[in-house]
């Protein structure tokens, strides 16, 4: 696939995932969340900031948030049920952890922060609401 071709498909994942949740209530505080993922993600590192999201699942937008990172990287990185060092993995976190090279660790950071990108865009664009505090 080349760059445009990875932009674009960026992007349209954003703009699906974010469509599906717009009109939740809690779609300001996924907002709000998805706006400061990236500082998260460069201050602790990718694996860090997914498991802060994952011990946050009890509040819907960072159980969303941490899935739709997920499944990005689930359809560029990992399969679900993947054997890494004797563990199933089953998710990016896991993946992450387990199985992932500095390499693969720096590669998945960067795509995540780039398909973040595209996440700030759209839901400054379709989501009006504003953070209602977590």
């Amino acid at each position: 696939m080349n760059f445009r071709g990875l932009e674009q498909e960026r992007g349209s994942y954003a703009y699906s995932r974010v469509r599906e949740i717009k009109d939740e209530e809690w779609a300001g505080d996924y907002k709000s969340y998805v706006k400061s993922a990236p500082t998260l993600i460069l201050t602790n590192g990718l694996a860090q900031a997914l498991a802060f999201y994952r011990s946050k699942k009890k509040k819907k937008p960072y159980e969303r948030l941490f899935e739709d990172i997920d499944l990005w990287m689930r359809s560029r990185y990992y399969s679900p049920g993947e054997s890494c060092g004797g563990k199933n993995v089953n998710n990016a976190l896991e993946w992450l952890i387990h199985c992932a090279s500095s390499m693969e660790v720096l590669e998945a950071t960067q795509d995540v922060l780039d398909l973040l990108n595209w996440f700030k865009r759209f839901v400054d664009a379709m989501i009006e609401k504003e953070s209602g505090g977590g």
